[in-house]
């Protein structure tokens, strides 16, 4: 039986695949198991992997009579993984050599349910590769302790919900059940949110060990998805409200807020007819909260004026602002690491590169 059992769900991604998998096999870590689950896939996904599974008896697939998405994907590598350890890995990304050794050692060493570990973001337009600077800083205050308790911490560290640059114990996730839900978008959210209320013992490897790719065509493809977004910040909403811890609730709305705000801006600039009943779920959902607690509470970690604008402005008052702001507007925004202030006047939009 493998130590650690790395999960890797597969959808047409042949253009990735091989890539990822060599960082896989040749890890320095060899007591793996690699459990690749094909999603249906249309394209030759399905051929790479029985074509390392033959040069390499570490490799178990699962094929999937239908396509389901990656949640249920990940829930079935889950249900037939073996090592006492998981670790996640989707198809178009990869690992630092070292990162499953690294991972082990840290997870074992303190006997946590589960540990983080930095990573690398890869801009697939521009070839830059950064340390990413978010996540774990989150975590500033705890980096060097061994033995955090979700419950001790005062800062707001529910904004990110990805599953794949975490080390768990399988016998944690087994015991409380935790898994992905089967929505086709932010189907992480629920497993991470799960896995925040029920653990006692979490550390932080400081160390970039899995190379995230930003693609160019990924927001396009997910704007459809938008419902699912929707849906499962609705149910991890309820999650945190039932387990009944006031900062938790908080910390979650505030995560809830960042995430909706943002990928409504960044969905609706791709598919215009989504703009409508986004915006009005979304608002929705903003007066539901807004109702059962005390926003003012989290102001200082939102923008609290805007939200206060989108719960008083029904679509029609939205369209109306957004009218008034295509004459003339100014914002700042990032690319690639780099800051730039867009001016907008009659629908032209200028971007000027900032310096920082």
């Amino acid at each position: 039986m493998a130590k650690l059992s790395v999960i890797i769900p597969v959808y047409n991604g042949e253009k990735y695949l091989k890539e990822s998998l060599d960082s896989v096999i040749n890890q320095t870590f060899k007591d793996i198991e690699v459990i690749c689950i094909d999603d249906k896939s249309t394209d030759n996904s399905l051929e790479i992997l029985k074509e390392y599974a033959q040069k390499d008896k570490r490799i178990r697939i699962f094929e999937q009579e239908i396509n389901k998405g990656a949640g249920p994907a990940r829930n079935l590598g889950l249900d037939n993984a073996k090592g006492d350890y998981i670790m996640f890995l989707d198809p178009d990304d990869w690992y630092e050599l070292t990162a499953c050794e690294d991972a082990y050692n840290q997870i074992t060493k303190y006997n946590n349910d589960f540990t983080y570990f930095n990573m690398y973001l890869f801009f697939e337009n521009s070839g830059v590769i950064k340390v990413d600077d978010e996540r774990l800083n989150l975590f500033k205050d705890n980096l060097d302790n061994p033995h955090i308790n979700f419950r001790d911490l005062d800062s707001p560290f529910m904004s990110y919900g990805e599953s794949w640059y975490k080390i768990y114990n399988r016998d944690f996730l087994n015991k409380n059940n935790i898994r992905f839900s089967c929505e086709r978008f932010g189907e992480d959210n629920i497993f991470y949110i799960k896995s925040i209320l029920c653990a006692k013992d979490v550390s932080i490897l400081n160390k970039p060990l899995y190379y995230y790719r930003q693609r160019s065509d990924s927001t396009v493809s997910s704007a459809a998805n938008y419902e699912d977004l929707l849906a499962v910040r609705k149910n991890v909403y309820k999650m945190v409200l039932q387990d009944g811890d006031a900062k938790f609730i908080n910390f979650q709305i505030i995560g809830t807020y960042w995430s909706l705000v943002d990928w409504f801006r960044i969905w609706t600039e791709q598919d215009k007819t989504i703009e409508k009943d986004f915006y009005i779920k979304m608002r929705e959902f903003f007066i539901e909260l807004d109702k059962e607690n005390d926003l003012k509470q989290i102001k200082n970690h939102i923008n609290y004026k805007k939200l206060r604008k989108i719960i008083r402005s029904d679509w029609r008052a939205y369209c109306v602002q957004k009218f008034l702001k295509n004459i003339f507007s100014t914002e700042k925004k990032y690319f690639d690491y780099k800051k730039y202030k867009v001016i907008k006047f009659f629908g032209i939009k200028i971007s000027i590169t900032m310096e920082g």
